[in-house]
C-alpha cells in the first residue's frame, strides 16, 4: 500500500482522544465539555498613565442647541457719542379751531355746545437737528429673562489635539466576550488568576468611526459673574424714519353777553417727521452683574476619531476568572 493511501486511512488527531477512552469515562466528561463555552471575567483593569502621541477628530457635529432660560441681572450700558442729531426733520404745525357757545334764557331754558371751525396747517422744513441729550446715555436693566432660546452651532472640523496625557484609567467588571466563548480541544474546569502586572503596552493606531449619544448632552447651568464688555467703537448708528405728534393745551378768548357767550379756542398740534436718527462716533460699553444660562441641551455627533502612538504604562489586571 502506498504512502498516499496510508495517510488517507490515518485518523485525525482530534478524533483520537474520545475514541480510545472507556465509555464510562466519556460519559463523565460530557458535562465538562458542555461547560467549555465560558466567559472571561476581569474584576478590575487599571492603567497608571499613558500618552496619545496624536489625536485627530474629523468632525464634531452639533444639533440645534436649546436653552430653557437666559437670565441677565444688573446690566448697565454706557453709550458715548460724539454727535447725535435728527436728519431731515419736517414740522407740520396744525392750529385746530373750535367755538364753544352757551345761552341761558332763564325759565325758557338754555343750552351749550362746541363747533369745529376746521384747522390751519403750516409746513416748516427744519433740516438736521442736533440733540445734545442723546450724546451720552446710561441705560440700567435691573433684571431680564428670556425663555425658549434656540441656536444653531456650526460643526467643528479637523480638530488636532496633539499629544494627550492619560492618567488613572480603570475599568471594572469586564466580561470577554459578552456572549461567552467556546474552546474546542481543551478541557478545563475553571481558571483563576489573582492578578497580572505589565510594565506597559503600545498601540500604533486606533480609529473610531462615529460616536453619537442617543440623547442630547445636558449641560449644567452656566453662570457668569461681573461680566465687563470693553468699549467698542462704532462709526455710525443710523435709525429708521419715525414720526410723532405733540399736542399743546388749548388757548381761547371768551365773550360774555349775559344771556349767551362765546369762546374761540385754538389747539396747537405739532406733527413731527424725522428721516433718521444718527449717532456718530459712538463708544459702547456694558457691565453685567450676572448672566445665567439654564437648561442647556446640545445633540452631539463625533465622527472620525484617529489616534496615533498609544503608550500605556503600569498596566494592572486584577482577579481574572474563566
Amino acid at each position: 500500500m502506498s504512502d498516499h493511501s496510508t495517510s488517507e486511512l490515518r485518523p485525525r488527531a482530534d478524533e483520537l482522544a474520545l475514541d480510545r477512552l472507556p465509555a464510562s469515562l466519556v460519559e463523565g466528561l460530557r458535562p465538562l465539555l458542555a461547560a467549555l463555552a465560558r466567559k472571561i471575567t476581569i474584576e478590575e483593569l487599571a492603567v497608571g498613565s499613558g500618552l496619545l502621541q496624536r489625536v485627530r477628530i474629523d468632525q464634531v457635529q452639533f444639533g440645534g442647541a436649546t436653552v430653557d432660560r437666559l437670565v441677565i441681572a444688573g446690566a448697565t450700558a454706557h453709550l458715548r457719542s460724539a454727535s447725535a442729531y435728527l436728519q431731515n426733520v419736517n414740522l407740520n404745525l396744525e392750529l385746530r379751531l373750535s367755538l364753544e357757545w352757551w345761552y341761558d334764557l332763564g325759565i325758557f331754558g338754555g343750552d351749550s355746545g362746541t363747533e369745529s371751525l376746521g384747522s390751519l396747517r403750516f409746513g416748516l422744513p427744519v433740516g438736521n437737528v442736533l440733540v445734545p441729550s442723546l450724546a451720552n446715555l446710561d441705560l440700567y436693566i435691573p433684571s431680564a429673562a428670556v425663555t425658549g432660546l434656540s441656536a444653531s452651532v456650526p460643526p467643528l472640523t479637523n480638530l488636532e489635539l496633539g499629544p494627550t496625557q492619560l492618567a488613572g484609567v480603570s475599568a471594572s467588571k469586564t466580561t470577554l466576550p459578552s456572549d461567552g466563548l467556546a474552546i474546542s480541544g481543551l478541557g478545563l474546569g475553571a481558571v483563576a488568576l489573582d492578578g497580572i502586572t505589565l510594565p506597559g503596552a503600545s498601540v500604533r493606531t486606533a480609529d473610531l468611526e462615529q460616536l453619537r449619544p442617543s440623547e442630547p448632552i445636558a449641560l449644567p447651568s452656566v453662570n457668569l459673574s461681573n461680566v465687563s464688555i470693553p468699549a467698542t467703537s462704532i462709526p455710525n448708528i443710523v435709525g429708521g424714519a419715525f414720526a410723532f405728534d405733540a399736542q399743546a393745551t388749548s388757548r381761547g378768548v371768551s365773550v360774555d353777553f349775559g344771556i349767551f357767550g362765546l369762546t374761540f379756542l385754538v389747539t396747537p398740534i405739532a406733527h413731527l417727521q424725522v428721516g433718521a436718527l444718527t449717532l456718530g462716533g459712538v463708544n459702547l460699553s456694558a457691565d453685567v452683574d450676572s448672566i445665567s444660562l439654564q437648561g442647556i441641551r446640545v445633540p452631539v455627533d463625533v465622527r472620525g476619531v484617529h489616534i496615533q502612538g498609544i503608550q500605556l504604562n503600569q498596566i494592572t489586571v486584577e482577579d481574572i476568572k474563566l
